[in-house]
């Protein structure tokens, strides 16, 4: 009787074990109509940092928003890897700040000019406050 369990169990793959599935923790926020946010990460807390795009098998999370001003309406979404600090020629979602506030850049750009230059200015200031869903 007890080798006819080893051999079922042997088959059965009872040698093997298996770590449960990881599910995201999800953290939204809504500053209606400005703004609708849902972050997807695997940590107990949001990291702080910049929200650059990267492929998916190498994601600290995912991202997807919607921002709006006037006639502007603009969403996006996508996996993203946290910078600590903001690189140039990066492409960003966004970032979050004490970990619970996520911010994108502001639709209406801004700009200063001179005789000979015209410098526009990218802000980040359309927030929103995140929580635990």
């Amino acid at each position: 009787m007890r080798l006819l369990m080893l051999i079922v169990c042997c088959l059965a793959g009872c040698s093997t074990i298996r770590a449960p599935e990881l599910k995201p923790i999800v953290w939204v926020g809504e500053s209606r109509p400005m703004l609708l946010a849902e972050l997807k990460v695997r940590t107990l807390t949001l990291p702080d940092g910049w929200l650059a795009s990267s492929p998916a098998d190498s994601a600290d999370g995912s991202v997807a928003y919607r921002k709006r001003s006037n006639s502007y309406d603009f969403a996006e979404s996508g996996y993203f890897v946290v910078h600590p600090k903001w690189q140039a020629g990066v492409r960003y979602f966004g970032f979050v700040k004490d970990g619970k506030t996520f911010c994108v850049a502001n639709p209406e750009q801004q700009s200063e000019g001179t005789d000979t230059t015209v410098t526009y200015i990218t802000a980040y200031d359309f927030c929103v406050q995140l929580h635990r869903q």
